[in-house]
């Protein structure tokens, strides 16, 4: 048995070796970086109503490199092996319509502006972590839920007992990450501290803990007696961070939460396509016959989700206000939306004379 076991380990060890290598960016790839590691900066970058268009999309690696610059100081930057891990990152995300590379750069970006506006209240360990985290979140993100893992025993399902996803995005981050000096100067004790604030960081994007940590924060701040000094109270500080930053997609002028929008149902209806041949009956939410309720389901995703935890993380950080305010006029504009229902709209050709009433 020993002898099967052994044999098992140095096999994992040869399949460990092959992905790592598989997992590094090709020569072009990093070549190009290292060439080009600056680009302009859009105007509006600064604001969290900001999103990459189309233009910037393959610009998104280096302005990646000059939000941890930016926060963290070139001084403390490995530039050459940062830039190889934030290609071999970006090569990790698959071509999902939502859970892709995209998501990760504006979860990255919402957070890269939350610290910039409050670097103080932050330490040095915290900024190289919370950015990193932020954009391996979702790594190797197949499109599905975690439940839809749980319904079909997944492999990954047999792994973790919770947050089945979270954990299996912190464990392919770490496989990218060892053995790739990202950062200067870093000892092996603070690489273990920025190993256990990730962990904290992308197990802190699962909703079904955010409800949990949500009560706890919320107590302390209505109880005036949150503490930046605590450290269980940050643990918490930089939980409702992550998820607002996950969130952020909602916190965008209508066209581009739309746009957001669309992409996750894209993903919820192909689960719900599949768990239709499983003879299951799939959420309203992931359910492509019921599309018609989709402005009703925004509307309750941002006053149940949405709202509230941008509220929290306004109280702790009000200059993130803007978060919410643009959540508020998202929620107006689904439920005007919602209020035109079965009106009847404005055609072009009712504004036209009919010729044969003016004879």
């Amino acid at each position: 048995m020993y002898i099967i076991f052994h044999l098992q380990d140095k096999i994992n060890l040869s399949n460990l070796k092959l992905l790592k290598t598989q997992l590094k960016p090709c020569v072009h790839d990093m070549d190009s970086f290292l060439q080009k590691t600056t680009v302009e900066v859009p105007y509006n970058f600064a604001e969290f109503r900001w999103y990459v268009s189309p233009e910037d999309i393959p610009d998104m690696p280096q302005l990646v490199l000059y939000m941890i610059t930016e926060v963290v100081g070139r001084d403390e930057i490995h530039q050459k092996n940062m830039i190889e891990f934030i290609l071999s990152v970006k090569k990790c995300y698959r071509h999902n319509p939502y859970h892709n590379f995209e998501h990760a750069f504006n979860v990255t970006h919402c957070i890269f502006i939350i610290i910039s506006r409050n670097l103080e209240i932050f330490k040095p360990i915290e900024v190289k972590s919370l950015l990193i985290a932020a954009l391996c979140h979702d790594l190797d993100h197949g499109g599905f839920t975690n439940n839809f893992l749980q319904l079909t025993d997944d492999t990954l399902s047999q792994l973790y007992d919770e947050s089945i996803l979270e954990h299996y995005h912190y464990r392919v981050a770490m496989t990218i990450l060892k053995g790739l000096r990202i950062y200067n100067n870093i000892s092996k004790a603070d690489f273990n501290c920025i190993s256990k604030e990730l962990k904290e960081a992308i197990l802190a994007t699962d909703l079904a803990s955010y409800f949990k940590f949500r009560v706890k924060l919320l107590q302390l701040v209505n109880d005036n007696v949150f503490d930046f000094s605590n450290s269980r109270h940050r643990t918490l500080m930089k939980a409702i961070m992550m998820t607002s930053s996950d969130l952020s997609g909602n916190c965008k002028p209508f066209l581009v939460s739309k746009t957001i929008c669309d992409n996750i149902y894209k993903e919820f209806y192909n689960q719900g396509d599949l768990e239709k041949k499983m003879g299951l009956t799939p959420l309203s939410l992931m359910d492509r016959e019921k599309s018609q309720m989709v402005p009703e389901d925004q509307v309750q995703f941002l006053t149940v989700i949405v709202l509230p935890c941008m509220d929290l993380l306004q109280r702790i950080f009000p200059n993130t206000r803007e978060l919410h305010m643009e959540a508020s006029i998202l929620k107006k504009t689904w439920q005007e939306i919602i209020a035109l229902k079965g009106q009847k709209s404005w055609r072009q050709d009712d504004s036209v004379v009919d010729q044969t009433e003016c004879m």
